[in-house]
């Protein structure tokens, strides 16, 4: 394979500040100097127009007490010293902090200068747009000539209609699947409504139907509110910016009284940066506050473009950055996501070779859904909350041996200065040879970060420099750079650049964006232009034309040789999707997630340095390999409390710290993906340090330009921190994936189809099990029963790995007659539901009796105890479909648990001896979910008050579930005593009673069942406990 090419351009990016003010402002070591130093500090336009759009409070706050400031105002002085320090040390782009500029690689030598200009570019914020839309829309005047257009998840199959609805929050927006009947008035609409009509439109076409006005408008009133119908003022993330959403407004409203106002706004970004800015737009803002009767956070958005006399990186430096880059590639961490692994496995196993329209496959009801949901309708679970949302991580034993291998071979542990060790080649190899994928595979394009050094006063070439990397990924060359197209026109024209390579290198498939806004606050990092020649919208529409955009309902999924193929029929070619934008999609709605996801199947890369179990050490050094620094020296601090709160005090605290653990004097925090300059010689740099350090275990790592010097100035030769992005070409080879195949249990002791035990499997989605439950099976067991055909039957919910209900029937009679009769009435009740797509399969089995766990003389009396489960969850699935139904589970299952311990005679003492051992076996099995028990017990005691008045309602609060609960006790009781009497000891006992609660908590919850039944008993033995304490 041949190595990685770059494009001819990078991208610079740096703080607006120089490092001589990190100098300057921690030299100052009072708080009186520190103060004068702050105020002084933003008297500057750009430092305190840079406050303005980062934080209007604190701004606000400055500008009315920076004429009296004391130490009453330290936590606004301390704010004010971290804004300093992050725009004279953080290249990352942030508002007027720091900025970015378009570099050429060229034959000539390396020149990075910076002029003293700054462009910002003002724009309103993507949210503040997005709530004045909304507002506005709500306004008849307006309403009436917005156009609106349907919903493009929706689905029909069956007279119902499936789609995803979005619901906003205040700042965040959450998506659901939703279903609704399909009749003929809504079918005409959203056939009406296909390209977009203007709502006094569609309002009219209902009038010609009959319908007068009023009713008219609250039928398509409530089509918007579901979001069935979007709005055209809904945001597309792949337009130049906001100002479009403003001109359609604009256009709207003209012959309303709210003209005047959007068209004022429309003009008030039409200025020249200057001194008087922030003057001027706060004016605006308290204006357009007025108007929309509300507060915002954030009303502008700003970008900064950093002006530079030169910036230009040699040709020859940047190969071997190249070539090092290459040779590192075998490091690449990469993995098809999860996620992905579980639907490639459950599409192979449910629909084997088989073609699926996309949105049917994720429908987690008819389909086969898409990891753990996020924002969807996932199934509220109360007990888990706070528990299961964490993954372990695998273990690479040969691999950490190497690790381990190279700090006691390679790292002195006291040496004086900070720590570093050289990785070789031979290492490198060494460290990969266990890999699966050991050999150099790209994606069609990649990005590179780093910084750009050289030695301390020496001039940088591609023989003396070094690179700090910060990542090595992606899958394209365009997500790190698109959000700053809008700023400098040569750099839009490489970012096209970029993707008509990338097209062209994936040859006869299609590239096609993903549009679509996950949540509120992501469209100022989402806005970009459309720079592939296809588009995938999801709810919103493409700005593509209308023969490039690909719609949901022309999206077809299958699995071949492992990997997901996604296809669209009207194209007939195969669709890469691509996100060309840096935003974590991790945590979106299940089709943006599926399709960003996606795009990883091809060769992803994430090339990186990984400690692996040496991670938290104490201390870990430098890692470098040749030019390339692949990891800063990194300290691992535990949790420290400090009693003294005066200077000295705390000054001793730090020296006491710096000792040991042969601290610097400046380090960066490392907050997730944040990094905070730290001078622990300032009073300000101690407090901070100190504060995070009281709350928990921390990681600083070297402040890299103590050792290094940057290869950015400005005219004057004051030294700016820089990173650089440097957009990589790569391949298309495609990685093959191993499929995942369901294993086969064996059955014995067989009671087979014809004899008097009938078991179906019926494979569906948990989501819709109770609503089976509750209608198919309670109607069929109904009807058996009616005609005599069945004397018992019981259910169990299963995984095998696909979701299921496992039933049996007890046959009156073993005659074939009696078998053909049950079998018929299976089918009238349950076939439908294959045709309907709600039931994936319906499989008759062999029926397996548990003789071992049950015992033979025993097992009678435990399928009427199972049967008589089965007919209380019938009952009870009805009740506790209210909203708090999922509170309820828990609930019943809490007090069930405990009335057959009751039943077996066990004493409170017994009782909190057998529920803390069944608690403590789950506690083991889970032991992989941090802080279980501290997790558990916070939602104990938030539901502690619920637990007592459920276990002793009065008159006034008994509810149905109770009375449902004690026929239910009357019914079963003779069964758990005969159990009780057929088996000798205590010990025996608790075995089977174990099983038997045990499956009685499959039944009642509907998913994670073995996670819930843990949490029930931890919250019984709380409850045990307290209880026993009322009797001391």
């Amino acid at each position: 394979m041949n190595s990685s090419r770059t494009f001819d351009f990078y991208l610079l990016r740096s703080p607006s500040f120089p490092t001589q003010v990190l100098e300057q402002i921690n030299n100052n070591r009072s708080f009186i100097e520190l103060a004068d130093f702050i105020i002084e500090f933003f008297n500057n336009p750009i430092a305190l127009n840079a406050l303005f759009f980062s934080s209007i409070e604190v701004y606000e706050q400055f500008v009315n007490l920076k004429n009296d400031i004391s130490f009453q105002n330290e936590k606004l002085l301390l704010t004010l010293y971290k804004y300093i320090c992050r725009m004279s040390s953080r290249p990352t782009p942030f508002g007027l902090f720091s900025g970015i500029s378009y570099g050429q690689i060229t034959v000539e030598k390396t020149s990075l200068v910076l002029s003293s200009e700054i462009r910002p570019s003002i724009r309103y914020d993507e949210e503040f747009i997005l709530k004045l839309s909304e507002q506005l829309s709500l306004l008849p005047d307006i309403r009436s000539n917005i156009k609106f257009v349907i919903n493009n998840t929706i689905a029909i199959k069956n007279n119902t209609i499936t789609y995803i609805e979005f619901i906003d929050e205040e700042y965040n927006r959450h998506f659901q699947w939703r279903r609704i009947q399909l009749n003929p008035l809504l079918e005409n609409i959203l056939a009406y409504c296909k390209s977009g009509i203007e709502y006094k439109n569609i309002i009219a076409h209902l009038e010609n139907f009959g319908i007068n006005t009023e009713k008219a408008k609250i039928f398509v009133d409530e089509l918007i509110a579901i979001k069935l119908l979007i709005s055209e003022l809904e945001p597309v993330v792949t337009k130049e910016d906001t100002s479009q959403i403003l001109f359609k407004l604009n256009e709207i409203s003209v012959d309303t009284k709210y003209f005047p106002f959007l068209n004022s706004i429309s003009k008030t970004l039409d200025l020249e940066f200057n001194i008087q800015t922030t003057e001027y737009l706060s004016k605006s803002r308290n204006k357009i506050e007025r108007y929309v009767h509300s507060s915002m956070k954030n009303i502008y958005q700003v970008d900064s473009k950093l002006s530079t006399l030169t910036n230009q990186i040699e040709e020859s430096l940047i190969n071997e950055i190249a070539k090092e880059i290459d040779e590192i590639s075998l490091l690449n961490k990469t993995k098809l996501p999860d996620d992905l692994k579980s639907f490639i496995s459950s599409f192979k196993s449910r629909y084997e070779d088989r073609e699926i329209r996309l949105i049917d496959a994720l429908d987690p009801e008819i389909g086969i859904g898409y990891g753990i949901p996020n924002n969807e309708i996932e199934q509220s679970c109360p007990l888990l909350e706070g528990i299961v949302n964490q993954k372990p991580n695998p273990k690479v034993e040969n691999f950490d041996t190497y690790i381990h291998d190279i700090l006691e071979n390679k790292f002195n542990y006291h040496c004086a200065s900070i720590p570093s060790i050289e990785i070789t080649s031979n290492d490198l190899k060494m460290l990969t040879k266990d890999s699966e994928k050991n050999e150099k595979k790209y994606p069609i394009g990649f990005s590179v970060i780093g910084n750009l050094l050289s030695e301390k006063n020496t001039t940088i070439d591609k023989n003396n420099f070094r690179f700090n990397l910060i990542k090595v990924g992606g899958v394209s060359g365009l997500p790190l750079l698109t959000r700053f197209s809008h700023l400098d026109k040569r750099l839009k024209s490489k970012q096209y650049e970029i993707a008509s390579h990338e097209e062209e290198l994936a040859s006869n498939r299609i590239l096609a964006e993903i549009v679509f806004l996950p949540n509120r606050r992501a469209g100022n990092i989402l806005t970009r232009p459309s720079f592939y020649q296809y588009e995938i919208p999801i709810i919103t529409h493409g700005t593509v034309e209308e023969d490039h955009v690909i719609k949901l309902e022309d999206l077809f999924v299958k699995i071949r040789n492992g990997q997901v193929i996604l296809t669209s029929h009207k194209l007939k070619k195969e669709i890469i999707p691509r996100l060309s934008s840096a935003h974590n999609f991790a945590y979106g709605m299940v089709i943006y997630r599926f399709l960003c996801d996606l795009q990883l199947q091809s060769n992803n890369l994430n090339v990186y340095w990984d400690w692996g179990n040496q991670s938290n050490k104490k201390l870990l050094p430098r890692v470098t390999y040749k030019h390339l620094i692949l990891a800063r020296a990194t300290w691992n601090i535990k949790q420290q409390k400090f009693p003294g709160k005066d200077e000295i005090d705390i000054e001793d605290a730090i020296n006491t710290l710096k000792k040991n653990y042969n601290l610097p004097d400046r380090v960066l925090l490392i907050e997730g993906d944040n990094e905070l300059f730290i001078d622990l010689t300032n009073s300000f740099g101690r407090a901070i340090f100190l504060k995070e350090i009281s709350k928990k275990d921390i990681s600083v790592c070297e402040y890299i330009y103590d050792n290094f010097q940057s290869a950015l100035k400005n005219k004057n030769g004051d030294y700016f921190n820089n990173e650089i992005v440097i957009p990589f070409k790569g391949n298309i080879n495609s990685e093959q994936l191993p499929l995942l195949l369901p294993q086969n249990s064996i059955t014995q002791r067989q009671f087979p189809l014809g004899s008097e035990w009938v078991y179906i499997k019926i494979y569906l989605s948990e989501r819709i099990a109770d609503h089976i439950l509750e209608y198919s099976i309670q109607n069929l067991v109904m009807e058996l029963k009616k005609k005599n055909l069945i004397s018992k039957w019981f259910f169990i919910r299963y995984n095998d790995p696909n979701p299921h209900l496992r039933i049996r029937f007890h046959l009156y009679t073993g005659d074939n007659l009696a078998l053909a009769d049950t079998l018929l009435l299976i089918n009238t009740h349950v076939g439908p539901l294959l045709t309907q797509d709600k039931v994936s399969k319906i499989q008759y089995d062999t029926y397996e009796r548990e003789l071992e766990r049950y015992g033979a003389s025993n097992i009678e009396n435990c399928e009427n105890i199972f049967y008589l489960h089965s007919e209380l969850i019938l009952h009870l699935l009805p009740v506790i479909k209210s909203d708090l139904g999922n509170e309820m589970r828990w609930l019943i299952a809490m007090k069930v648990v405990n009335e057959i311990l009751s039943v077996f005679d066990f004493d409170l003492s017994e009782k909190i001896n057998f529920v803390e051992r069944e608690r403590d076996r789950f506690i083991e099995e889970f032991k992989k979910y941090k802080n279980l028990k501290i997790s558990m017990d916070k939602n104990y005691r938030e539901k502690q008050r619920i637990i007592q008045d459920f276990f002793y309602p009065n008159k006034d609060s008994a509810t149905e579930i109770h009375a449902l609960l004690l026929d239910h006790q009357n019914l079963i009781n003779k069964f758990y005593l005969q159990c009780k009497y057929r088996i000798g000891s205590k010990r025996q006992q608790s075995a089977m009673i174990a099983s038997i609660i045990h499956m009685f908590l499959n039944r009642i919850f509907s998913f994670r069942q073995r996670e819930q039944e843990m949490v029930v008993y931890h919250f019984l033995l709380k409850f045990l406990i307290t209880e026993s304490k009322k009797n001391l």
